[in-house]
């Protein structure tokens, strides 16, 4: 408790922030309020991370699904942010197999998710669907460095088309266009590589967790996780609608993604 006349448990968010500035008379019950969010997070990682465990193993807690995983946490009073725990803990335990492909695929999704909402600002919305489209090849399909759609332009060429100048489109050759979209549409420049770094980079910093691959092509591979439902998952989170069809997300020859597929 936080005082010694009452029971008063509250916790102070801002405890550990180093760009807060707390007021003077705070000081004082500042290092209580840090010791009792570690004591906080000491239960969650001690008590309730291995009861979660301890509940799926005995099938009293099946989660199924990215959803089901998150209400289950929050359920027994874990954060999202304790996912990287909860993966580190069940790694080892072969009956929990599949709740280890339910959290390697919330890792990344979510991960990929905090990158993208700072990504997604940059993009001129003439050219979302297109960019969209770019990112969703750079993230899932097997292709190694996949171009952007071919029919992408940038704003400026955007307010031409819709003033009526027949002439726009003929202005994007290849060279002209190339050094316009990396000029005025950065999100060209993504690569497979880059964002995966991205998302790794987040997984680390975020939720404690080290994403042992080099792309995902070799996360697939160690850790049996489905490219579709990492599709499916992904585009549940950040709101994207898209066609409904089979994508060949295997094919090393053509991406899978085009501006098309992109509904919503």
């Amino acid at each position: 408790s936080l005082s010694a006349q009452e029971f008063s448990l509250r916790f102070n968010p801002d405890a550990f922030c180093e760009t807060v500035t707390h007021a003077e008379e705070e000081e004082a019950d500042l290092a209580k309020q840090r010791k009792l969010i570690k004591e906080a997070a000491h239960f969650l990682l001690v008590t309730q991370i291995p009861n979660l465990v301890r509940d799926c193993l005995d099938h009293s807690l099946t989660p199924v699904d990215g959803s089901g995983l998150s209400e289950a946490m929050h359920g027994r009073g874990s954060n999202i942010r304790y996912l990287g725990k909860v993966a580190s803990y069940i790694a080892d335990i072969p009956q929990l197999s599949y709740l280890s492909v339910l959290c390697q695929t919330e890792l990344v999704v979510r991960s990929a998710k905090h990158v993208w909402r700072g990504w997604i600002q940059g993009v001129e919305t003439g050219a979302t669907a297109s960019a969209v489209a770019h990112w969703l090849n750079c993230l899932l399909s097997s292709v190694p460095d996949p171009s952007p759609p071919e029919n992408s332009f940038n704003a400026s060429q955007l307010h031409l088309v819709r003033k009526g100048v027949k002439s726009a489109r003929r202005k994007t050759k290849a060279a002209s266009r190339d050094a316009a979209a990396e000029k005025d549409q950065p999100w060209q420049s993504l690569t497979p590589r880059s964002l995966w770094e991205a998302i790794s980079a987040e997984a680390e910093s975020y939720y404690g967790y080290t994403l042992e691959a080099d792309g995902i092509e070799a996360f697939v591979a160690k850790s049996s996780v489905q490219r579709i439902s990492l599709l499916r998952r992904f585009v549940m989170s950040v709101g994207i609608q898209i066609q409904l069809r089979n994508y060949a997300l295997d094919s090393t020859s053509k991406p899978p993604f085009g501006d098309e597929d992109i509904l919503n």
